[in-house]
């Protein structure tokens, strides 16, 4: 009943907040981090199942992979502020 009082374009306007500048592109970085390990962990989880190792590639890959993204992440916030 309430909103048939109100009518129908009498929503209530939320009040715009700052912009938030940047987000974007620390978003990418951060995505970034997440593919770059999840694909060198997934590399490692196909050669666990191909040599018929527990979890041994995984863990090795999984750590290569996380150093990649770091490495990735900081080539691409050393490159904006020089």
């Amino acid at each position: 009943m309430l909103c048939a009082a109100r009518g129908v374009g009498d929503a209530p306007r939320m009040k715009a907040g700052p912009p938030l500048p940047g987000i974007g592109r620390y978003l990418t970085l951060g995505i970034q981090m997440v593919v770059v390990t999840a694909a060198i962990a997934g590399i490692g989880y196909w050669l666990d199942r191909k040599t018929g190792h527990d979890i041994l590639f995984l863990v090795v890959f999984f750590f290569i992979g996380a150093a990649g993204g770091i490495a990735v992440a900081w080539r691409a916030i050393s490159d904006k502020h020089e």
